[in-house]
């Protein structure tokens, strides 16, 4: 069964790398909307799929089931507001054009920013220098979904530490694959000595 037909509760579980026990009790708990039923199955979607995930790095990243239960049930969209965040994230920059934006929009945007944080948003190269108080954009989505989930009060720093955790995620995937590659094209090949060729 695919994606786009929908998961069985088992599915989804292997999926999402979670247990179908915690799978019901975040139904349970309102935090996952009840599947779509056919037959007397119920299927979930891709909506569902991402939701798990977000719960799944907002607790790796410190959050308790009650926070995040207050985050998906509030009014104004938050958790709607976070999938975004996540999914432009996981979106390659490539994708988009970059913008340029001064220091004095940044302040408007975000607020004031500690050194430390302007350092990790740099390392992170969310922004990048151009001088005069200027910075490149990269990816203007991931811009404007932190933005508006900082103006609903999740903090700039709790945003910076799901960015890192995808960072992570996505250089230990890279470097996965890189391995795999050189595993496949190089290993084979090893303890076989070249013999010179004959003048």
């Amino acid at each position: 069964m695919s994606l786009a037909e929908g998961l069985t509760i088992e599915q989804l579980a292997a999926e999402v790398g979670m247990s179908v026990r915690n799978i019901r009790n975040h139904q349970s708990r309102g935090l996952l909307p009840a599947p779509e039923v056919r037959a007397r199955v119920g299927y979930y979607n891709a909506d569902h799929v991402a939701r798990l995930r977000l719960i799944l790095d907002l607790q790796a990243d410190g959050f308790n089931l009650a926070a995040i239960e207050r985050l998906m049930s509030s009014s104004g969209g938050v958790a709607g507001r976070l999938l975004g965040l996540r999914n432009a994230m996981i979106t390659p920059f490539a994708t988009e054009s970059p913008e340029v934006v001064t220091a004095e929009e940044l302040a408007r945007r975000f607020g004031e920013v500690d050194a430390k944080t302007v350092e990790r948003i740099r390392k992170l190269k969310l922004l990048v220098p151009l001088g005069d108080d200027r910075f490149e954009v990269p990816s203007p989505a991931l811009m404007k979904a932190a933005e508006e989930v900082t103006a609903l009060g999740i903090s700039l720093h709790a945003a910076l530490a799901l960015v890192e955790r995808v960072s992570r995620d996505c250089e230990s995937i890279s470097r996965a694959f890189g391995d795999c590659r050189f595993n496949q094209k190089v290993r084979p090949y090893e303890g076989f000595a070249l013999e010179p060729m004959n003048a």
